[in-house]
């Protein structure tokens, strides 16, 4: 029986996505192609087609991939753990940069991803959350993370952090005080971005309405 390309050229879907991710790595998401993967590898783009189909797939494999890295709490209440898995998935991706965006624009239910949401949707069944209910508090604390992190990346890219938190602190020391007293007092602040903390606060008041919502729902 002939063998497909892949196949002939030793290829195995884990070395696609290996290659693929070193491509990201060194050149960014605007040169990921078929082409560019093959060319890391030294075989033609004909030969990953026995393991990603496409760019599309080769994309959900990228994402699947990643999330592999994210650690499943062991310890704690069911609110302790909500809150590591998704610290966790911020440093996840943060390594990632370029992914970031993918996240979401792809519907990612590969095995790692599913491990994950079932994960949570266990956590927020302890919670009170079932359901429909659960599926919904899922989705809002996903939301909240992957933009709360796509929020932070550009940051993190900035050769001079404190240049930027200069600049808006200048351009609220400019502002009329009577006119926009809430800016001009809180310009420090403005200026920063606390990174886990913030996502960690944003989390906790999340949660804090999601349990309060179960326990109006009990009652």
């Amino acid at each position: 029986m002939s063998r497909a390309p892949g196949e002939r050229a030793g290829l195995s879907r884990e070395g696609v996505v290996a290659a693929a991710l070193a491509v990201l790595r060194h050149d960014g998401l605007t040169a990921l192609s078929m082409r560019r993967v093959a060319g890391e590898l030294g075989v033609a783009p004909n030969a990953l087609y026995s393991h990603v189909p496409d760019k599309a797939a080769l994309l959900d494999a990228l994402l699947d991939t990643v999330l592999a890295d994210v650690e499943l709490p062991r310890r704690g209440d069911w609110r302790t753990r909500i809150e590591a898995l998704l610290l966790d998935s911020r440093r996840v991706l943060l390594a990632h940069p370029d992914l970031v965006p993918l996240f979401f624009a792809r519907q990612t239910s590969g095995p790692n991803a599913l491990r994950l949401g079932e994960s949570m949707l266990e956590q927020l069944a302890r919670g009170g959350l079932t359901g429909e209910e659960g599926v919904r508090a899922l989705q809002v604390l996903l939301i909240y993370t992957i933009g709360a992190t796509a929020f932070e990346v550009p940051r993190l890219r900035e050769a001079d952090p404190e240049a930027r938190a200069a600049r808006v602190r200048d351009a609220a020391a400019r502002l009329d005080p009577d006119e926009f007293p809430r800016t001009t007092s809180t310009a420090g602040a403005l200026a920063s971005h606390p990174g886990e903390a913030l996502l960690l606060s944003g989390i906790r008041w999340l949660l804090d309405g999601l349990a309060a919502e179960a326990a109006g729902a009990r009652s």
